[in-house]
């Protein structure tokens, strides 16, 4: 007997070809949704439909996508309630992310408003981050009313890590009874691109792009550019190294940043200017936006790869996980707080990478040196990247969310027989 099919509206402000990590996100699931017989619609943004990114293809052609909304204030929430009724959904799925929504609160409300609407088509949020939106100066208590009140009123959950699991599971106690089982479900994200098969020239191309010698060691970081990403950090690391003598050769490889990110200009104006005051001009490539074969093909041929993440290293960080599935030897930061063990074998130290405590530019340089001189440490890093990576697949991602609406799905039906019982 087969699954039952389920039909799911997602809605996300962000998805292909407009770059960026939740709409990575959105389309690697639908397309693992669609594979499995599922039927699904994803609501956007107008801007949707437009970008520097790639068109999908394979499954995720598939997909129905709808250019719903010019923007993310509240006239979206009568938008996206006329085109669910269109849609007429199992489940709506909401993918959210503070900041893809231009810290607007007004999709926080989304499954309050549906009900208060009379729609009761269940509502599952996954929170890509549990960051607050901006209502105005010192609105700090209301700012986090607004995001836990979204945790609260929708009927499931998804985190896509521990700590954010946790984060959901106070926030939503309240709204429960003791003895109804949770709505969260810890869901990992995976690899936005897939490793393309070797040929053996990567490096030789690479060095050929960057104009240098095949003496000279490639260190790369891959993904958006800001404040979170600890690049100042990371330029100071690559001076140490290049005043040691390290003939090294860093890359900034992918879009340089997010549409809704606003912060992402002024992250790259910071590093140019920091990199020309300490002469590393000549030794520093940005290479743009790159299709996903290309960024593959980086990947492949980087002797290192760095993600000094200020807030630490962690599962929901896509450009980290890609890195990995590329067996990149990765040097990365460690979390703030130690991570919760869950079903996801936690990223361990000298395992799957190397990590140095964050906004420390001499342990990165270090670390980044370890890797690049140390061919054995490198090749074990590069195999216990690859493994722990494995854990991440779509298929197993997209079951875990199927089960997760089922889950959801048979809540809401005790629930309404509850309701109606005389």
């Amino acid at each position: 007997m087969g699954v039952p099919r389920v039909k799911v509206c997602f809605i996300s402000a962000e998805y292909p070809p407009l770059v960026g990590g939740v709409g990575d996100y959105t389309r690697r699931l639908t397309g693992a949704l669609i594979h499995l017989g599922h039927r699904v619609t994803v609501l956007t943004g107008m801007h949707g439909t437009g970008g520097d990114g790639q068109a999908p293809a394979g499954p995720e052609a598939r997909v129905r996508v709808v250019a719903a909304t010019p923007s993310w204030g509240w006239r979206s929430l009568g938008r996206i309630e006329a085109e669910l009724a269109a849609a007429n959904p199992d489940v709506v799925h909401i993918q959210y992310q503070t900041q893809a929504y231009g810290m607007h609160p007004a999709i926080c409300m989304l499954p309050r408003w549906l009900r208060w609407r009379g729609n009761r088509t269940p509502v599952v949020t996954t929170f890509h981050d549990v960051l607050q939106p901006y209502l105005f100066p010192k609105a700090g208590p209301l700012r986090r009313w607004v995001t836990s009140s979204m945790a609260r009123s929708s009927d499931g959950m998804a985190a896509t890590n521990a700590a954010d699991a946790a984060t959901l599971e106070a926030w939503s106690a309240g709204a429960r009874s003791s003895t109804r089982a949770s709505n969260v479900d810890l869901i990992p994200i995976g690899s936005n691109i897939g490793p393309t098969k070797q040929d053996g020239t990567e490096r030789a191309w690479a060095l050929q792009q960057l104009g240098i010698t095949s003496d000279t060691a490639i260190i790369g970081f891959y993904g958006f550019l800001n404040p979170s990403k600890g690049i100042e950090t990371l330029i100071r690391a690559f001076h140490i190294l290049r005043s040691a003598g390290s003939d090294a050769h860093l890359v900034f490889f992918g879009a340089p940043g997010g549409p809704a990110d606003r912060t992402s200009e002024r992250t790259i104006s910071a590093a140019r200017t920091q990199i020309t005051a300490a002469g590393l001009e000549a030794h520093v490539t940005w290479s743009g936006y790159q299709p996903p074969e290309t960024v593959s093909r980086w990947l492949h041929a980087l002797d290192c790869c760095v993600f000094p993440f200020v807030d630490g290293a962690s599962p929901r960080r896509g450009t980290l996980l890609t890195a990995l599935a590329h067996g990149a030897a990765t040097v990365t930061t460690r979390p703030r707080q130690a991570p919760i063990e869950g079903p996801i074998p936690s990223l361990r130290d000298g395992e799957h990478c190397l990590q140095v405590d964050a906004a420390d530019p001499g342990q990165l340089a270090l670390a980044i040196t370890i890797v690049l001189t140390d061919e054995t440490i490198r090749l074990r890093l590069a195999e216990g990247a690859r493994r722990w990576a494995a854990h991440f697949d779509w298929e197993t991602i997209a079951g875990l969310t199927v089960s997760h609406y089922e889950r959801t799905l048979a809540r809401a039906q005790r629930a309404l027989a509850l309701q109606v019982q005389p």
